[in-house]
């Protein structure tokens, strides 16, 4: 039986956002760029050209609105075709088809799995899904040692997570609780695979642009690194193979002692499967050790020092623009305590460098959208409870607003001229403060970090976004701040 495709939509990828969600489950990925990357990473035309994955990963931005018409945006699909073993389509099908027909070109195994993962949650992973779930229930990546998943995790007091009664009194919530709950690492997957929020496929385009610069292996020949420390490394595990597949790539390469520190248990141990599944299937199992550390990365204790450079010298990590959520100054006063000369620092961080209104506008709606509020609802409901406002949650999360504010004005930021995305919800009259995620300049950011005794090595933007970029630093242990 031969099944024609009918003629291409004018608006977009017909029912992308439930296609782009099917991929992301049915491959196995949160980020789509992960996804694209599975699907071409076999083909010689990724072997042959360098910026492909780029190119597809930010075309697939605009497909929701605009036809995949480009030569490396076809090739994708029919790949995808390919890879989700769609034995009668090809990529134009894929793209017209509704999402009942995209289902139905699946093979019979792949059309049952679409299916359950469509009857779970349509859409949005956090959307039907019960805010206590039994523990029968709980995905066994978030299942605790006792509860079937034996994993030895290093402990250390995590500071003290201030009550969401105490940080709605005050007008600001403690931001562990969005990590701390057994459901983080799930909720944590909605976040990096909303389109709204492309922030993870920025930095992990990044990270492979740093570690094919020449500051990079000059660096790493320089301090031989033979232990990586990922601070709030947790549920980031395609971007720590970036940097490990780095390692392990350079001559004469050592065995790695890898390192998630994270307050979450739960991201730590969904980061912890996906590494040892992905390490099987790239060949380097074996080659590197992983130990998880459940640590407060800005209360990090100086015995850690000895136990991170037995081995040499150590690359600290912190990505994904998470140093945006912290004291600056708490963070470098915390590494200090456990960093040596000549140790390597990644930071990702989004920059204001020309940041143009309508990049302003951009910035603003990685915030504003349902994949957020899906997010904080949790924290929000307790907000609610502990008010006398009364009224629905989803009348509270439409309050929601997201607003861009200086370092200055809004206290949001120890790095001087910064700028931050502060997430607020007006109440009894007030508002509180939910969330807040800070931009800097490029040259302040380096002038703060050397001033705390790291020399900025050098800064590489993503393709994919020309204002977030990797900065690499190296510790030289002379500091000019006491802060």
């Amino acid at each position: 039986m031969t099944i024609k495709a009918t003629k291409a939509t004018k608006h977009g990828v017909t029912d992308w956002p439930k296609k782009r969600f099917l991929c992301l489950k049915l491959i196995g990925f949160d980020a789509f760029g992960d996804v694209v990357e599975e699907v071409i990473k076999s083909t010689q035309e990724y072997t042959d050209d360098s910026t492909l994955l780029e190119r597809i990963t930010e075309a697939a931005r605009k497909w929701g609105n605009s036809d995949p018409t480009s030569k490396s945006s076809k090739f994708f699909w029919n790949q995808l075709a390919y890879e989700l073993d769609c034995p009668m389509a090809t990529g134009d099908m894929l793209i017209v088809a509704d999402i009942k027909t995209f289902v139905s070109y699946l093979s019979t195994e792949g059309q049952q799995r679409a299916q359950q993962i469509i009857d779970h949650n349509p859409l949005y992973p956090s959307s039907s899904k019960e805010e206590n779930p039994n523990p029968s229930d709980i995905p066994e990546a978030q299942l605790s040692p006792h509860e079937g998943a034996p994993y030895p995790i290093s402990t250390h007091d995590i500071g003290r997570v201030e009550s969401i009664r105490t940080g709605f009194q005050r007008g600001k919530i403690d931001q562990k609780h969005y990590y701390v709950d057994p459901d983080s690492a799930h909720a944590w997957s909605g976040i990096v695979g909303a389109e709204a929020y492309p922030t993870y496929d920025d930095c992990k385009s990044g990270l492979r642009e740093l570690v094919k610069s020449a500051e990079w292996n000059q660096s790493i020949t320089s301090s031989a690194p033979s232990t990586v420390v990922m601070l709030t490394g947790g549920g980031a595990p395609t971007k720590d193979l970036v940097i490990l597949q780095s390692l392990l790539d350079q001559p004469n390469a050592k065995h790695i002692y890898y390192y998630l520190a994270d307050i979450s248990f739960y991201m730590l141990m969904n980061s912890k499967f996906a590494l040892e599944e992905h390490a099987k299937s790239r060949g380097f199992e074996g080659r590197f050790t992983l130990d998880l550390i459940r640590r407060d990365v800005v209360n990090m204790p100086s015995d850690d020092r000895e136990k991170f450079h037995r081995c040499g010298s150590v690359i600290f990590a912190i990505t994904g623009g998470t140093i945006g959520n912290l004291s600056e100054a708490a963070f470098f006063r915390s590494l200090n305590r456990v960093a040596k000369s000549g140790d390597l620092l990644v930071v990702s961080a989004d920059t204001i460098d020309g940041l143009s209104v309508a990049d302003q506008e951009e910035l603003i709606g990685k915030y504003d959208n349902q994949d957020l509020r899906l997010w904080l609802k949790p924290v929000v409901r307790v907000v609610l409870s502990e008010s006398s406002e009364g009224g629905s949650l989803d009348d509270a999360l439409r309050k929601i607003k997201v607003r861009l504010h200086s370092s200055d004005s809004g206290h949001t930021s120890d790095v001087p001229n910064s700028c931050s995305v502060v997430v607020t919800l007006k109440i009894e009259g007030r508002e509180v403060k939910l969330l807040t995620s800070t931009r800097y300049p490029s040259s302040e950011l380096a002038a703060f970090a050397a001033a705390r005794g790291w020399e900025a090595v050098c800064k590489i933007p993503s393709p994919l976004n020309r204002h977030f970029n990797q900065f690499l630093f190296r510790r030289n242990a002379v500091e000019t701040s006491g802060i």
